[in-house]
This record gives structure tokens, C-alpha cells and sequence, in this order.
């Protein structure tokens, strides 16, 4: 045998012999346990990590929920922070991405309509029960920015940015219902409100809207029907930067855009006298006034984050609430007895409510019931916990009888239910 073939068979074997002895020391005899360990370190030690942001263990307790026919199963045992509460019936009514969506209060079926952002499509879809969506219209309207549902969702306004990226297009629209099969649709029906409106209200009849234009370096208001019939003025101020709401049949409730670290105020205005009243003011405020226009849920915003309270407007006095969140994320029953609120588990201690709403980072929420009279609170549900996923709930509605709690995910748009009771 040539001496260079027997050298290479002596590398060859004394290589097998060390590996066999490698794996029976350090392999075999190690507990299953360390080799599970050992391979978490390897691929925690990889560029990427084992999955986004870490989180692969998250990823392992969600996997125990399953998905079907748009509704999400609830692993019951889940139960974070010492916090109970029964788990609840969360559906996703649409994955698709939607600009904004009302609910049908007179149906003998409770049904939501949706319009979709990217088609301008509008939908509707069976709360209680889950009956199939069905496409109402089949106008185009692509790159709607935002929607609001009239006259009980047999009309809808609609709010979209030109072109130019500056002009932004108004118009409100009857819905086609009459008539139609489920694989039938139809046109919307348009009538152009002013171009560049900057705030938007509707009525709480749905009969009505209030809308600011600018005007000579200031701003104008006018109230009129849904088809701007019947236009009257009824505000004009100095000011460009304002949020309007309509909680109340005669009063229409003004904030100022708000800013952290600024302050801002919050007024009310008479739709029949046109008296415009101060109601308060605060650093970075934002608000929320009851349906029966007696309380406003308000934020501040400070060193140490955000403050929700209560105030009472005709006694003056504020109730201090321990949940941590912005009042663009809740929403008051109709009878003004209780509030319902998605607050942020995880917080920042960054310019708030700026950087939110610039969409430079978002909350991963829990819904918590708020009692206004005492400022007690208590969590209802825990939506990444019941969803497996992030979501920072905005726009949020809630039906007449309280049964059913409506959000937006601000993260994707999509649109969801939560079931509350009967």
C-alpha cells in the first residue's frame, strides 16, 4: 500500500473514532433538557434571532387559539397580571383595510356597514349572527382617507386627498339598498361638499352635519343637512387647528388640535343661540364629551405620560382615573353610564399624543369598563391575548343596547366586534 494512502486512512479513522466519542460523552448522555437549551442559545446567537422582535415565545401561546370562520377561539386560562376576566367573543369583520363603518340599529338583523379604503366599496355584514358580507356598492373610489356612516348607514360622507396631495375632497352619498340580491350592487349617489374641510361632525340623529372651511386666515362653521341643503353659519374663529364633535342634539363640542407639551382648550357651542363657551384647558388635551353632554372624559399629557380624567362640566369638579390612555380610544353608551376604553399595555414616555399620531410608533391595547360615576375600572379583555396579535384599537363604537363594542386596528385598519352581552 502506497505511504500516502495508508496516512490518509489513518486521519480518515482516527477522525470517526473522535466524533463517536464526541457524541457518546457530550451528546447521548446529555439530559434532553440542556439540548434544548443549547439550541435555544445557538439560534439566539444568529443575526436575526429566532423570530420578530424576539418574541417566539409569544408566538408559542397564541398557537393554542384557533381561527375559524372569522372568530377567534379563547384559550380560557389566559390570565396576565393577576387581572380576571372572562374571556370574550372577539370577530374580525374585515381583514381588508376600511376608512370607516356605522351600525344599523333598526334592523330586525343588527348589521355593520364598512367601506373599503383602498376600492371605496361599501359592505355590510351581520353582527349577532355571521351571516356572509354583502357588497352594496360598486362605485370606485380609491384612496378614501375617511368615512362617515349617516342616517342610520343609508348614507355615508366621504373624505379622500386629490391628485395634488393637498386638496381634500368631500362629498356625502346615498346607499343603494332597494332591490338588490346578495351578488348584486349598485352606485353611490354623490353631492360635493366644499373642497378643504378641515373638521367634520355628524348629528346624533345622523340627519345633520357641522363642518369647518378656512376663511380670510381664520375659519368658518356651518351646520346643514347631509346633502349641505339648508346651510347656515353658525361659527367662525380666528383660529385654523380644530377637532369637532357632535355628542348632544343642540351642542356641538370644539377642541383645539392637540400638541403635546402645548396647551389646548376645549369649548362648547350652541347650535341655536351660536354662545360659545370655555370648558377647559389642559397641556395636550384631548377629549370626549357624554352623549348627554354632561361629563368630557379628557387627557393631559406631561413628564410621566398621559392622564386620563373626568370632568364634570356643571359642577366643575375632576375624578382622576387610573387607566392610561387617550380619549380617541374610547368610547361612551348611549346612556352615559359607562365608558369603554382601549388602553395601552405597553407606554412611552415620548411626545404624546404627537408621535401616536404621527404613526411613528403603536399601542398594543387592552379593553377596560369604566365607571365615570367613581372613576373605577376593571379590564374586560385582552386583545392581543385573545387574538394573538398587536392591536391599537381606535374609533371606537358601541350599540345602543351595549351587547356590541366596535374598533378599527389602527395598525392594519381592519375592523372588528367584540361581543359584550345580552
Amino acid at each position: 500500500m502506497p505511504k500516502t494512502t495508508f496516512i490518509t486512512l489513518v486521519i480518515v479513522l482516527t477522525l470517526i473514532v473522535l466524533s463517536g466519542g464526541f457524541w457518546f460523552f457530550f451528546i447521548y448522555q446529555t439530559p434532553a433538557e440542556s439540548v434544548r437549551n443549547i439550541k435555544t442559545e445557538i439560534i439566539d446567537r444568529l443575526p436575526f434571532g429566532g423570530g420578530f422582535g424576539g418574541s417566539s415565545g409569544e408566538n408559542k401561546e397564541t398557537s393554542k387559539e384557533e381561527t375559524q370562520g372569522g372568530e377567534t377561539k379563547i384559550n380560557e386560562n389566559s390570565n396576565k397580571g393577576g387581572t380576571t376576566f372572562t374571556p370574550s367573543k372577539i370577530r374580525m369583520l374585515s381583514q381588508i383595510p376600511v376608512a370607516g363603518f356605522g351600525v344599523m340599529e333598526a334592523t330586525s338583523t343588527k348589521m355593520a356597514r364598512y367601506i373599503e379604503r383602498a376600492s371605496g366599496n361599501v359592505y355590510e355584514i351581520g353582527v349577532d349572527e355571521e351571516t356572509a358580507r354583502r357588497r352594496l356598492t360598486n362605485t370606485t373610489i380609491p384612496r378614501i382617507r375617511e368615512a362617515f356612516f349617516t342616517q342610520n348607514g343609508a348614507g355615508v360622507i366621504i373624505r379622500y386627498l386629490k391628485d395634488d396631495n393637498k386638496t381634500i375632497e368631500t362629498y356625502s352619498a346615498s346607499i343603494p339598498t332597494q332591490g338588490q340580491t346578495p351578488n348584486e350592487s349598485g352606485e353611490l349617489k354623490v353631492v360635493f361638499l366644499p373642497q378643504n374641510i378641515s373638521s367634520l361632525a355628524v348629528s346624533p340623529d345622523g340627519k345633520k352635519i357641522f363642518y369647518i372651511v378656512e376663511f380670510n386666515e381664520g375659519t368658518l362653521g356651518f351646520v346643514s343637512n347631509t346633502l349641505n341643503e339648508s346651510k347656515q353659519q353658525i361659527f367662525n374663529s380666528p383660529l385654523t387647528e380644530w377637532i369637532a364633535s357632535w355628542p348632544q342634539e343642540k351642542t356641538i363640542f370644539l377642541t383645539t388640535k392637540p400638541s403635546g407639551g402645548v396647551s389646548g382648550y376645549s369649548f362648547s357651542l350652541n347650535t341655536t343661540t351660536k354662545v360659545f363657551e370655555k370648558i377647559l384647558g389642559g397641556v395636550g388635551l384631548t377629549s370626549l364629551v357624554s352623549p348627554n353632554g354632561k361629563l368630557m372624559l379628557f387627557s393631559s399629557s406631561g413628564e410621566t405620560g398621559i392622564a386620563l380624567s373626568i370632568y364634570d362640566i356643571k359642577n366643575k369638579t375632576t375624578v382622576a382615573l387610573n387607566a392610561r390612555t387617550l380619549p380617541e380610544k374610547c368610547v361612551w353608551t348611549a346612556d352615559s353610564a359607562k365608558i369603554y376604553c382601549a388602553v395601552p399595555t405597553n407606554t412611552v414616555l415620548s411626545k404624546l399624543p404627537d408621535t401616536w399620531y404621527q404613526g411613528k410608533f403603536f399601542f398594543s391595547d387592552r379593553i377596560w369598563l369604566i365607571n365615570p360615576a367613581d372613576g373605577s375600572g376593571s379590564i374586560i379583555a385582552d386583545l392581543k391575548d385573545e387574538t394573538g396579535k398587536n392591536i391599537d384599537a381606535i374609533n371606537l363604537s358601541a350599540d345602543k343596547k351595549g351587547n356590541n363594542l366596535f374598533f378599527v386596528n389602527k395598525i392594519d385598519q381592519s375592523l372588528w366586534s367584540v361581543k359584550l352581552g345580552e
